[in-house]
């Protein structure tokens, strides 16, 4: 169950003089400065939440007192958020919807909430939140100026007192962001105003900690792979003289791989299709390849490979030593100039990757009666996109 974290903000500060009326703008690149701009302003209060709200002058005696139950975030602060492509799909596509038909909030017209318009945009989440923000006027405001009003009023609500919702800025379970800024006319019956329109949306990815520490192991290998095959006994003189293409990529290494949200979907997805089916193959038991499997998770596919392996294991082992030798028993398979396997680790026409690790109880014994089993299940896979 996704847990979702919302809220929402409006500040209309519509001036008394003769006004105009703006085209509804939500362009990827026309309002870019002032979204990071935002995103900066947010990490900075959540890196010294206390700092930002004396600079917003606020008490933070009185805020202290008032919110003991966040005393160690406001005091110590935490990680910024990263910023997430997939995030902010989600997010600008909500704010041109709030914009062409005139409603706000978290809730899209279509019953869509903010968990579910983050998975329909590839990203696979553990947690979800949505901070809302508008502001209304008829002099024009410059978009910083915007901007920073409606951060300063989503930080204000997080830190009052009466706030009977979960927070985000200061939600130590959200670690990425993408923030879309809009800007049109905005229609209330018969009356119309000019407004800036802000969609922050905030997550925590489905993939564990484990599956990004297997994915920096891969990516070690790829940038220094002649280190890593000395590390377990491979003759690399053999290879860098027999295979020029080989040899190459040893001496020179490769680019690290970028998480990509939607081959991790489709890799957990194959993974649990196997757990559930009781199953090991790289073909899906209806017949999906994995260029099947990553398209259906809205991946559009240059190049495709996948890693899968299975370890029945006792319980106890550490579950990156587990992953670990899954990943060099493929890698020393890519090396062996004896046989025909497939490049996926040493391919250089990858560039994204998404992995997952399953360890459940087995019911099968390792060693003895006395020891309980875990069956440990890999997938990682691979692309570039058109």
């Amino acid at each position: 169950m996704f847990k979702i974290l919302s809220y929402i903000i409006i500040v209309l500060a519509i001036n008394t003089a003769s006004g105009f009326y703006m085209p509804a703008f939500a362009d990827d690149d026309l309002f870019r400065e002032q979204e990071e701009l935002l995103l900066e302003l947010i990490n900075r209060a959540r890196a010294n939440p206390l700092a930002a709200a004396r600079s917003l002058g606020l008490n933070t005696d009185k805020i202290l007192e008032d919110l003991p139950e966040i005393a160690d975030i406001l005091v110590n602060g935490l990680p910024p958020f990263t910023y997430n492509g997939n995030l902010y799909l989600a997010a600008a596509a909500h704010n041109n919807d709030m914009l062409e038909n005139s409603f706000y909030s978290s809730i899209s017209l279509n019953g869509l909430t903010p968990e579910e318009r983050i998975l329909n945009n590839g990203y696979m989440p553990k947690n979800t939140g949505e901070s809302l923000g508008m502001l209304g006027f008829s002099n024009f405001v410059e978009a910083e100026d915007a901007a920073r009003i409606i951060f300063s009023n989503m930080f204000k609500d997080e830190l009052d007192a009466k706030r009977d919702r979960q927070r985000n800025i200061l939600n130590p379970d959200l670690k990425e962001a993408g923030i879309s800024i809009g800007s049109g006319a905005f229609h209330f019956g018969v009356s119309s105003f000019n407004v800036y329109l802000v969609t922050c949306d905030f997550a925590l990815s489905a993939a564990e900690e484990l599956e990004f520490e297997l994915i920096s192991l891969i990516n070690q290998i790829r940038q220094d792979p002649l280190a890593a095959a000395v590390s377990i006994g491979i003759n690399t003189d053999r290879i860098i003289s027999e295979s020029n293409e080989l040899g190459n990529i040893l001496t020179n290494g490769l680019p690290p791989l970028s998480f990509n949200d939607r081959l991790y979907a489709s890799a957990r997805g194959h993974a649990d299709d196997m757990l559930e089916k009781n199953y090991f193959s790289y073909e899906s038991l209806d017949g999906r390849s994995i260029e099947d499997r990553i398209i259906e998770k809205g991946y559009d596919p240059l190049v495709s490979g996948e890693i899968i392996g299975s370890v029945l294991t006792v319980s106890g082992l550490d579950p990156f030593d587990i992953g670990k030798l899954i990943i060099f028993n493929h890698f020393r398979n890519e090396l062996d100039l004896s046989n025909d396997y497939p490049s996926v680790i040493l391919n250089p026409e990858f560039k994204e990757i998404g992995l997952a690790f399953i360890s459940v109880d087995s019911e099968e014994q390792v060693k003895d009666d006395q020891l309980t089993s875990k069956y440990n299940l890999f997938v990682c896979d691979f692309g570039d996109r058109i």
